[in-house]
């Protein structure tokens, strides 16, 4: 009688550590998928920006409504600036695939907000693409890329 209670307790003890165990596992697993979930969403938080010297030209814009200018043409044009080596279109066009659809929106805010802007060149920080925040990580080559927390997240005064 008393082989079978002891058999009896080692099936429960180990039972009991098959349980734990599972809990442990269950635990492990929960936690790398936490990890990856956030690894992989952090880098929306944050922006890409790129400043560089953007003229202003009188051609693209009218004093007269400066609202309507061809502000992305401008920061096209001083994207490829920065880079005269790349002649292949191919290259060109990956390098305008890294501006963001918005890029020239801090430019367009500051010549409406000043026209006496128009015709000099300024140093503006040209927001990019999502797509060029990995792209950027490595690449000593870049002038001066800037990562900053989202404007979203920011507090506004």
């Amino acid at each position: 009688m008393t082989d079978l209670i002891a058999k009896r307790y080692r099936a429960e003890r180990r039972f009991k550590s098959y349980g734990l165990f599972s809990l442990f596992l269950t635990g492990l697993f929960l936690a790398f998928l936490v990890f990856d979930i956030v690894s992989k969403g952090l880098p929306a938080f944050f922006e890409h920006m790129v400043t560089l010297p953007v003229t202003v030209s009188q051609e693209a814009i009218d004093a007269q409504k400066p609202g309507a200018g061809d502000y992305t043409g401008l920061a096209k044009d001083a994207l490829k600036a920065a880079y005269p080596a790349l002649s292949k279109r191919s290259d060109r066009k990956a390098l305008l695939a890294l501006l963001s659809t918005g890029a020239a929106d801090d430019l367009r805010k500051q010549v409406v907000a000043d026209p006496k802007l128009i015709g000099k060149t300024l140093d503006v920080p040209l927001l990019l693409s999502s797509d060029a925040g990995p792209a950027t990580s490595g690449w000593a080559h870049w002038p001066i890329v800037q990562r900053s927390v989202h404007r979203a997240f920011t507090r506004l005064s």
